[in-house]
């Protein structure tokens, strides 16, 4: 427009120009003819001398008006130009296409101040650029789900965490925020949030298949003070919800085992007080009362040892030991029991063992005696229990085999629970307190390696241990 506008003026000032010239070269003439037609020779000699020598200067003044008038709108209307196509680059994002200017008028100042402002937008379009990058790869790496909705319903971001916990793709469909909670069968609506007055955060969980979300949506608002929409942060509560379920069964699960020796304890005592028993009668009470002190004694001991391996309060002494050395003389001394049961304990390599490992050698003690026990508890009359060892792929493997009772396939998860016993009865006559498989399983993980159970009910049971071979001293939780 304003190139135009420029073009009209140089060319009314060519015009204004060439009117003059044609008026000065008309009056000219005219003089000259008037002068001629008076026979004034001397004064029409001179005015055609004067139109000779002015003719031509007014033609070359001309031409070069129109030469000047050109180079005079370049200066003017290049500049402009050059603005202009700027101005049209940065609305296109680019902001360094504009060429210095060493011009000292207005129009190189407006220039200079053109691509001082190019660069000041450029710097703070690039600043903009690089903090929503963090803030993107904030969201992302974030454990926490995060989901931003506008007031339109629309997603405006999602991140990965989110997209996996509510098992929707990292680039979902138009879904409306409505659509997806109700979805998700959770109450409540994108209303909530636009149309009332206080605006306040909203908690929710949300079960999506096995896990429990816990979700907080929080809205936002924008520059006029409305709400512009809604971000929905979702936390995996699945791990803690557990937890909070088996404090509260642990705790009810001591309270009935710590019951039942106590109300047995009570009762003999005070019938051995209220009663006149005879001597025989009075004696057996009184180990059955020593009989109920002892579990209870086990159970406490077992208590604090599994609250030790919570807290990583348990004290390590590991040491280089054979664990050939070890398991012979674990089975040799239970061997004895064994036999005066009708039951045979055999002890056979499979491979050769390494000569020493670096371990706990009492906690690991602690764990054989507890599998062998277990096997010999729970095996028939003429039961069989083998103990088999070997190393392959620098580990070390122990295997406790029994043709006993066994354990039902239903129950094999839940074996190491603290607590769990597959037959409530056959255990507490047994005088086991349900927490040694949770002990053993305590000590092997600790070690850095772990344990397996195969079981088929009526037929046979086999753990299998399997530790890293350790031969210098290696700091392991």
């Amino acid at each position: 427009m304003f190139k135009k506008l420029l073009w009209k003026m140089v060319w009314i000032f060519m015009l204004l120009v060439t009117v003059i010239m044609v008026a000065t070269g008309a009056f000219i003439i005219v003089a000259t003819i008037e002068l001629y037609e008076l026979n004034n020779v001397e004064l029409y000699q001179i005015l055609n001398n004067i139109f000779v020598v002015i003719g031509p200067a007014l033609i070359v003044s001309f031409f070069a008006a129109i030469v000047f008038s050109y180079f005079l709108s370049r200066a003017i209307t290049k500049p402009i130009s050059n603005l202009t196509k700027t101005a049209k680059s940065f609305g296109k994002g680019q902001f360094d296409t504009l060429p210095d200017s060493k011009s000292k008028d207005e129009i190189g100042e407006l220039t200079r101040t053109f691509k001082n402002m190019g660069e000041m937008i450029k710097d703070t379009v690039s600043q903009m650029e690089s903090e929503k990058n963090k803030v993107e790869t904030i969201l992302q790496n974030l454990t926490d789900g995060v989901i931003a909705f506008d007031s339109s319903q629309n997603i405006i971001h999602i991140n990965n965490n989110a997209a996996e916990l509510l098992k929707l793709p990292n680039e979902p469909a138009e879904i409306l925020f409505d659509e997806l909670f109700e979805k998700l069968n959770v109450e409540i609506c994108m209303a909530e949030f636009l149309y009332l007055d206080h605006i306040r955060t909203i908690e929710r969980q949300i079960q999506v298949d096995d896990k429990l979300l816990d979700a907080k949506f929080v809205p936002f608002k924008m520059g006029n003070e409305k709400t512009a929409g809604v971000v929905v942060v979702l936390h995996d509560i699945t791990k803690q919800f557990e937890i909070d379920i088996s404090r509260r069964d642990f705790v009810a699960n001591v309270s009935h085992e710590l019951q039942t020796p106590l109300t047995t304890m009570k009762t003999y005592a005070e019938t051995l007080v209220n009663s006149n028993l005879d001597f025989e009668t009075q004696s057996n009470f009184t180990k059955i009362i020593e009989t109920e002190a002892d579990r209870m004694s086990r159970i406490v001991k077992d208590l604090l040892d599994i609250s030790k391996y919570d807290s990583n309060r348990i004290e390590w002494k590991r040491t280089h030991f054979s664990p050939d050395n070890l398991l012979t003389s674990i089975v040799d001394r239970l061997a004895i029991n064994a036999e005066n049961s009708g039951q045979t304990l055999t002890y056979s390599r499979d491979t050769e063992l390494p000569l020493r490992i670096y371990a706990d050698r009492d906690k690991i003690e602690q764990v054989l005696v507890n599998l062998i026990s277990n096997s010999m508890k729970y095996s028939k009359g003429n039961g069989k229990i083998e103990v088999f060892a070997g190393s392959v792929f620098n580990e070390l493997y122990i295997k406790v085999w029994d043709n006993g009772i066994g354990i039902p396939k239903k129950d094999l998860q839940y074996v190491f629970d603290r607590f769990y016993r597959v037959d409530r009865a056959r255990t507490r006559q047994h005088g086991g307190t349900g927490l040694g498989l949770a002990i053993t399983k305590e000590i092997i993980t600790n070690h850095g390696g772990t344990i397996k159970i195969d079981s088929e009910y009526g037929k046979f049971t086999e753990v299998i241990i399997k530790l890293p071979i350790l031969t210098e001293e290696i700091k392991l939780d």
